[in-house]
């Protein structure tokens, strides 16, 4: 239980093996509810992990139930491997809770890359997430390195998820499914090392349902230097 708090003493409750924590103030019936959780459970709980840097970082401040459940979160976030989509409205530290997660990962010694699906349209788009090679297009006189393979190792932030177009979906698609991707002017797939961090402040299953996508396609455009 905890009136104070934060990512570091929630990533160090959870790393020494807590079942759950607790922020004051709380109801009564909320720790009996843990508490029976914790009877039922027969889970192998996790061993103790690596000590890890607890410094508080990012700026993340706030001590109440809500922001102890984020800070839940990125501590088992960051166990993980697995692909996390962020949600909110714009201005709520979606790239702070991508920074905490990468930070207190296995994948920490590695570079975060962020990439902004909305900056970059049509082909360009598709050169600068899987990179191109030399000869590829018109003034391709090197091979160029996507943003999957400047982050290999490490961990890749997709910013404003919910803005890519609908003709790039099913390639970025691919690669989330399959972890791999192929640069362009390439004639076969190449496997990636990177963890996938997503963020939008677009309600996507609504998207879906309407059948639309972030922005209209716009027609190909000859990538540059």
């Amino acid at each position: 239980m905890t009136a104070r708090g934060s990512v570091r003493t929630t990533v160090e409750a959870e790393t020494g093996g807590a079942f759950d924590y607790l922020a004051k103030p709380f109801d009564l019936k909320d720790l009996l509810a843990v508490i029976q959780r914790a009877e039922r459970s027969r889970e192998t709980q996790p061993e103790g992990e690596a000590a890890e840097d607890l410094e508080q970082f990012g700026g993340m401040i706030g001590f109440s139930t809500p922001m102890v459940d984020v800070y839940k979160r990125i501590a088992r976030s960051a166990r993980s491997d697995e692909t996390v989509l962020i949600l909110g409205e714009s201005g709520v530290g979606k790239e702070l809770v991508a920074k905490a997660i990468h930070d207190h990962s296995p994948r920490s010694n590695k570079t975060l890359r962020g990439g902004g699906l909305r900056a970059v349209t049509g082909s360009l788009l598709e050169s600068e997430v899987f990179g191109a090679l030399r000869g590829s297009f018109t003034g391709a006189d090197r091979d160029r390195p996507g943003i999957i393979e400047t982050a290999r190792g490490g961990t890749l932030f997709f910013d404003e998820v919910g803005e890519v177009p609908l003709e790039f979906q099913a390639k970025l698609l691919r690669f989330l499914q399959e972890k791999e991707y192929r640069p362009v002017g390439a004639g076969a797939p190449r496997k990636a090392d990177v963890r996938v961090i997503a963020a939008t402040n677009r309600s996507l299953e609504e998207m879906v349902r309407e059948g639309s996508s972030g922005r209209p396609a716009l027609p190909p455009e000859r990538p540059s230097d």
